[in-house]
């Protein structure tokens, strides 16, 4: 079950947007110092094929004060994947690359760090550690200026 926090008196009119009944996300609007905003937390399927049919859902969910944030289940670049994972193809980053472009959104985290890398998962597999960046900070390119930072933060 997905959820969004949001810490008392800091935002007004909040509202929910969608909240999908299978868990894969959930949307809500609120206003900040006078805008308005929307913020929607996604968790993308494992599988390829329904992560591409919702990534292919997702054209039109939100204007250009958006947010999204949560695991996509896709590594975006060849830098989001450890050098012991193999980097095939996968229909959904096709699906994602081409909203993002539609959506003018962003990877905020890649568009400040075109060059590094950084994971979000880890797992071992066969013995060998796997890891790859698949939690993503989008936004639509107008609002990435108000983003004061985007941080991966290992809690084991």
């Amino acid at each position: 079950l997905l959820s969004i926090l949001v810490k008392h008196n800091v935002v007004s009119n909040l509202n929910l947007l969608c909240a999908d009944t299978v868990g894969r996300m959930v949307g809500v609007g609120f206003t900040y110092q006078d805008m308005e905003y929307s913020l929607y937390n996604v968790y993308a399927p494992n599988n390829e094929i329904e992560r591409r049919v919702m990534f292919m859902s997702m054209g039109g969910l939100c204007g250009k004060n958006c947010l999204l944030v949560g695991d996509f289940y896709v590594w975006m670049d060849r830098l989001d994947a450890s050098s012991s994972t193999h980097f095939g193809s996968d229909s959904s980053r096709g699906a994602l690359i081409r909203l993002m472009r539609d959506e003018d959104w962003v990877d905020i985290w890649r568009e400040r760090n075109p060059d590094k890398r950084v994971f979000s998962q880890r797992q071992v597999v066969r013995g060998e550690l796997k890891q790859s960046r698949i939690d993503l900070c989008l936004a639509h390119r107008e609002v990435t200026h108000l983003v004061a930072g985007v941080k991966y933060s290992h809690i084991f």
